[in-house]
């Protein structure tokens, strides 16, 4: 299999290049080349496929090749899904749109009529043999922690979309429940100034968060971790866990990474009902989901659900004991390399099949790209930007 890699160098999202680097291993074997700022050489040569890992420049081609493209989605069919409408006309039905969870897929899969491209759902994988339950003791042990009987996670880039505020709220709600058992927090994440795919305008946010731990009297309660810890550090703080919380507004959740890293561990997810967590937490076996639905100004969720259920769980430790085994047992089963990189593999294969056998029949066709209803005018509740956050 001969496949051109668009888009493909090393990505400065920790995310996005874990992403990549699977890829990477998944297409171990194929004649991989990266396609520069001037393929036409390239594809004279004609590639198998063509895959867009990240950028609008194979999105923007024209005459399209003589083999199917392939583009790896990430967020992009939330964020990118006005500038995608204008795009997507010139797909044919053997392209291969990748998504990372069941929701990006419906939304792509709303946007055709009866020519559709190939839609392929991709799971991602965690390093099993680095996220593996661990003895929840030793862990603490390992750690700087001030004491407690229990602790709730967080990881996440510290953005006010990623709710690391909600989360701090929820934690004093609990540890005040909870009572006389203690309760502390390990959080492990890293600042940003601001987040180029949608702007929160977050240079102020450590100072918010700062006044609101001491305003709730958390100061004793959070132990904190620096984004640039180790994988194997990482490991070692889900494994410190008893349940980590993922209350996640980030319109574009794709997948995260996080909650399955954490189930992995063997440790239960409290999160959000939205984007990948749908998909990778099973509530009440794996986790718990809150409710959660789409406002004019942003994602909301049912918190004070979230609270009784984290409630509940925290002071059942043989239920938290089993809903840690099913998430570690469902984490190593299906989000690991060999099952993620069949599921690219066959993806591109059977795009080249279907392809090939569409130029012998002379049966190439473009994609019917239905209209889509306008954009809802602001509501006037939130910031003027560039990238308007309603939809």
């Amino acid at each position: 299999m001969r496949l051109g890699l668009a888009g493909f160098g090393r990505h400065p999202w920790a995310s996005v290049e874990r992403t990549r680097r699977f890829y990477e291993r998944a297409f171990e074997g194929w004649e991989l080349e990266l396609i520069g700022d001037a393929p036409e050489a390239w594809f004279a040569r004609g590639p198998d496929a063509i895959l867009s890992f990240s950028g609008s420049r194979i999105w923007r081609r024209t005459p399209h090749p003589d083999c199917p493209l392939v583009f790896a989605l990430h967020g992009g069919a939330v964020v990118d899904y006005e500038p995608l409408g204008h795009l997507l006309g010139a797909l044919e039905t053997t392209d291969v749109l990748i998504a990372n969870c069941t929701a990006d897929l419906a939304i792509m899969d709303g946007m055709f009529g009866a020519r559709r491209p190939r839609l392929c759902l991709l799971p991602l994988p965690v390093d099993g043999t680095l996220f593996e339950p661990l003895d929840r003791a030793s862990c603490r042990a390992q750690l700087p922690l001030a004491p407690a009987d229990l602790y709730l996670g967080f990881v996440a880039r510290l953005l006010p979309q990623k709710n690391l505020h909600t989360f701090l709220h929820l934690l004093a709600e609990l540890r005040a429940r909870l009572a006389p058992r203690t309760l502390g927090a390990i959080v492990v994440g890293g600042f940003a100034g601001d987040y180029p795919v949608l702007d929160y305008v977050t240079g102020d946010y450590p100072a918010r968060i700062a006044a609101l731990i001491e305003a709730l009297g958390l100061r004793d309660a959070v132990n904190y971790f620096e984004h640039g810890i180790s994988d194997d550090e990482l490991a070692v703080c889900y494994g410190a866990m008893d349940v980590l919380v993922h209350p996640t507004q980030s319109l574009d959740e794709n997948f995260g990474y996080v909650p399955v890293e954490a189930m992995a561990c063997a440790t239960p997810v409290l999160g959000a009902a939205y984007g990948g967590l749908r998909d990778t937490v099973i509530d009440g076996e794996t986790g718990i989901l809150m409710p959660t639905w789409m406002s004019r100004t942003g994602i909301r969720m049912d918190l004070i659900g979230g609270a009784d259920a984290c409630e509940a769980l925290l002071r059942d430790d043989a239920r938290r004991e089993r809903m840690g085994d099913a998430a570690a047992a469902r984490a190593h089963a299906s989000y690991n390399d060999a099952v993620c990189g069949q599921i690219l593999r066959e993806a591109v294969e059977q795009a080249v099949e279907q392809a090939s056998a569409a130029r012998r029949a002379g049966t190439r066709a473009r994609v019917e790209v239905v209209p889509q209803p306008p954009p809802r005018p602001p509501s006037g509740w939130l910031p003027v930007i560039a990238k308007p956050w309603e939809r």
